[in-house]
């Protein structure tokens, strides 16, 4: 994945249509939330649902992440 990232990228992950996330999915968002980072971007969550924003919330990933309600907003707070 590294060759394919481009430097100071800004990447949305809309997750509107997930109902369920269990602890593979969340160590695969902090992997890429990584990834990201170091390579001088940003990653944003946007349009979480209840159930698994209460997860996320759970394990503090909001902590690390930006969770939007809205693509919208998450597109707005890229700046």
């Amino acid at each position: 994945m590294d060759q394919f990232l481009i430097p100071n990228a800004r990447i949305l992950l809309d997750l509107g249509q997930l109902r369920f996330v269990d602890s593979s999915g969340i160590g695969s968002i902090i992997s890429v939330m990584k990834k990201i980072k170091s390579s001088g971007g940003e990653l944003k969550l946007c349009s979480v649902s209840k159930t698994v924003n209460s997860v996320f919330e759970l394990v503090k990933i909001n902590l690390l992440v930006d969770v939007c309600e809205t693509r919208e907003d998450a597109l707005e707070s890229f700046g």
